[in-house]
């Protein structure tokens, strides 16, 4: 049953529109107080009403193990599935509990302003961490917490603690430990213990991914309330905590890892630095980066917590305690992506296919006609130009198959392709020799063809083929028959991975075409991207950097493996 609260006794400075929201939340003081709190942030900025539903989680209970749990976040998975099954509209977490890892079906709505990141010490006695006497009792059932503490003081005993907020003071007071360490920023919202001063430098103990930051999470097709529940977004916050979180990520941490990181906004730079120990030992490894902050994106601060992660993994206690990240790869080709996965696939990555353009037969039989009877009647020094594998399979989609391989036996054909996939797929209709570009682009293909003094070139094309090449021919003074074959356009709804690409969740995106950079760039904002954009050819890297992307490293080659050695090698063009 719902607990009778609602934001309406809170404030009625706005008219109640007729839906009133079910905000789901633990029980706790904290919960109760943060998910009241966010409530009435709601209404006040959107003017919608809020209700608390109560709802029991695997970390209620204190009989669960919290390094074992039965699914990650032993906090946050009971309020996420109440939200899937429609049980409540909107759900409230401490930012620091969820999992690292993006559930289906659910987005992140908005991250209000971060309170208090610090850790604190609350002791029976008042005294801080150093002045503490030898053998003194903190109770932490933080890794990462404990770690520290056996760090600054090893003649001090650790052991585990559980309990809410009010719980754990309790037992500081009852002499069952004689200090623990909490989060100020809950105590600040609680409102408990607000006289105590011994907080945690960066220095001694940094806080938690996220630490002080909230984070509301709703259903992922429910787009009006996304937006309604965005109002309450803090962007510096975003950036900050999307830095600090992409550490978790990169280091695959789990509810045992000992980690910390704490961004901060300073001097114009977006500066991380991340702690990895180790609990069976007193080693710890830190790393501090810093981006340029007037560039930065919700995308650029997760990627830079990638790198800090990905230099912790290389140290000596990374390799001793990690689980190497499996990097991502994103192709957008519509079809004919197995070989570029196979190689991506073999070499480590996690490989996406997600269609930004359609490609599909461009209905034209008179001009497939015309090229086939120019193939048939070809005088010497005729040339077929194959600038993509879609021209060669559509063109003999139009013609026949029979009937394209007959023509091409014409012996005073020869051949050229721009890279050496189109070769390949040339060579498989029975053809010997295929003359191949200096540069995968079509000028250097043109001055590749010209020095051979073609009489004609017959040139199969798509419908929004660059006209560099035809322009070149015809310059030379050159006979040129082309006609269009297939069509490439983007596709019309918004593709799955458009939302992980924007921000920052894919590692590389591969790009063989201009007219794929053009696609990819119809549903995201290049600029912001930190994603490592892999381009095959001069001409898809001059239409990447006209659209603003950046990060790029033009490949060494078109074949799937110069795409592998460009992601392990991270050459930026």
């Amino acid at each position: 049953m719902p607990f009778e609260w609602s934001s309406a006794s809170k404030s009625t400075a706005w008219p109640m529109p007729s839906r009133v929201l079910k905000l789901g939340t633990r029980a706790s003081l904290l919960a109760k107080t943060q998910s009241g709190m966010i409530a009435d942030q709601v209404l006040a900025a959107t003017g919608l009403e809020s209700q608390l539903v109560f709802i029991k989680t695997e970390g209620d209970n204190p009989a669960s193990n919290l390094f074992a749990p039965k699914r990650p976040g032993v906090f946050v998975s009971t309020l996420r599935d109440a939200l899937l099954a429609g049980e409540v509209d909107y759900i409230v977490h401490s930012f620091k509990d969820l999992p690292s890892a993006p559930i289906d079906g659910i987005s992140l709505a908005a991250i209000p302003e971060r309170e208090d990141y610090r850790d604190i010490l609350i002791s029976r006695d008042g005294l801080g961490l150093a002045n503490l006497p030898a053998g003194s009792v903190v109770g932490t059932s933080s890794p990462r917490r404990a770690a520290r503490v056996k760090h600054l003081r090893p003649d001090l005993e650790v052991k585990p603690i559980r309990g809410n907020i009010d719980t754990r003071l309790k037992k500081i007071d009852d002499g069952e430990f004689d200090a623990t360490i909490l989060a100020a920023a809950g105590l600040n919202r609680v409102g408990l213990r607000q006289g105590e001063s011994n907080f945690f430098t960066d220095d001694e103990l940094l806080p938690a991914p996220a630490q002080g930051a909230l984070a509301i999470e709703c259903r992922s097709d429910d787009h009006e309330l996304l937006a309604e529940l965005h109002k309450i977004n803090d962007a510096q916050t975003e950036l900050l905590v999307s830095a600090e979180r992409a550490v978790l990520r990169g280091i695959s941490a789990s509810c045992t890892t000992a980690i910390g990181a704490h961004a901060v906004l300073e001097g114009g730079l977006i500066q991380l630095t991340a702690e990895l120990s180790d609990n069976d030992s007193d080693w710890h490894e830190r790393i501090s980066i810093s981006i340029d902050a007037a560039e930065a994106s919700a995308a650029k601060t997760r990627a830079l917590g990638l790198k800090v992660a990905d230099q912790l993994m290389q140290t000596d206690l990374g390799l001793k305690l990690g689980t190497p990240r499996e990097k991502s790869v994103l192709l957008v080709r519509s079809s004919d992506n197995k070989p570029d996965s196979d190689a991506f696939e073999a070499a480590g990555f996690n490989v996406i296919s997600d269609a930004y353009l359609q490609i599909s037969n461009f209905e034209n039989p008179v001009g497939a006609g015309r090229m086939l009877d120019a193939l048939v009647n070809a005088e010497p020094d005729t040339w077929l130009v194959i600038t993509s594998i879609n021209a060669v399979r559509y063109f003999a989609e139009q013609v026949g198959m029979v009937a394209l391989q007959a023509a091409i036996a014409n012996p005073n054909l020869r051949f050229a392709a721009i890279g050496e996939r189109s070769a390949a797929e040339v060579k498989a209709l029975g053809v010997g020799d295929v003359l191949l570009a200096d540069a995968a682009n079509a000028v250097s293909l043109s001055q590749s063809i010209l020095v051979h003094n073609p009489k004609r070139v017959i040139l199969p094309a798509s419908s929004i083929a660059m006209k560099s090449l035809q322009d070149a021919v015809t310059f030379a003074g050159v006979d040129l028959v082309t006609e269009v074959v297939y069509s490439t356009q983007t596709v019309t709804a918004e593709p799955r991975t458009a939302k992980a690409l924007a921000q920052g969740e894919i590692d590389v995106l591969v790009l063989r075409s201009p007219s794929a950079a053009r696609a990819v760039a119809s549903f995201v904002t290049p600029k912001d991207l930190a994603t490592l954009v892999l381009v095959t050819g001069n001409a898809t890297l001059e239409q990447a950097k006209s659209l603003g992307f950046g990060n790029i490293a033009l490949t060494n080659g078109t074949t799937p493996a110069a795409l592998v050695e460009a992601a392990s090698n991270r050459r930026t063009a």
